[in-house]
């Protein structure tokens, strides 16, 4: 019998192998695609290149059993000629959420599985200050405009756990931080 581990890491290479073929396709169909183009077709098509590579979000587990203990794994990592992506998959359980954090990038998500809130939120004269919340369902995908990126969170408040994967505009093994600033309470970052 495999271990979980193995099972991983096959996912991994179905994935790794799913990206590979719709890029190699991408570039037959158009040869002059830039690279960012290349990366922008990859995003507003994780659907279908997670059904491709039967990605199997059962094998990912969240760390540990308090508020803060989802699971963060790296799925793919490409530095696609100077406009890199990974892809990273978050396994929250029931009431397990983010803390209020933006982006050094941008970033496009998919709800995998379950359901999550999403909160808005601004610094206002030092302050964090909600301004909207999106509940999100299985199939839902979002992007971080950079021009407004303003801090958000992820909660999965359901008793159900639930899955998103996240398509970030850095290489996930030379950069690996896909966080810029984490915000307390205040609205200070730490």
């Amino acid at each position: 019998m495999k271990s979980t581990l193995t099972h991983s890491r096959c996912n991994q290479a179905r994935v790794a192998r799913a990206v590979t073929t719709f890029m190699e396709q991408a570039r037959c169909l158009d040869p002059q695609m830039s690279a960012t183009l290349l990366r922008t077709r990859v995003e507003n098509n994780i659907g279908a290149i997670l059904a491709t590579a039967q990605f199997d979000p059962a094998l990912y587990r969240a760390r540990e059993a308090n508020v803060r203990g989802y699971g963060k794994y790296l799925i793919y990592s490409d530095d696609n000629d100077g406009a890199p992506f990974c892809f990273q998959f978050f396994r929250f359980d029931r009431h397990q959420k983010t803390p209020v954090h933006d982006h050094p990038c941008a970033c496009t998500s998919v709800l995998v599985f379950g359901k999550v809130r999403e909160r808005h939120y601004a610094v206002v004269d030092g302050k964090l200050i909600k301004t909207g919340k999106e509940d999100r369902t299985a199939g839902c995908w979002r992007s971080i405009d950079m021009a407004v990126n303003l801090p958000h969170s992820i909660k999965n408040g359901s008793g159900e756990p639930a899955g998103t994967l996240h398509v970030y505009h850095i290489d996930g093994v030379k950069n690996a931080a896909a966080v810029r600033s984490v915000f307390d309470a205040d609205g200070a970052t730490r």
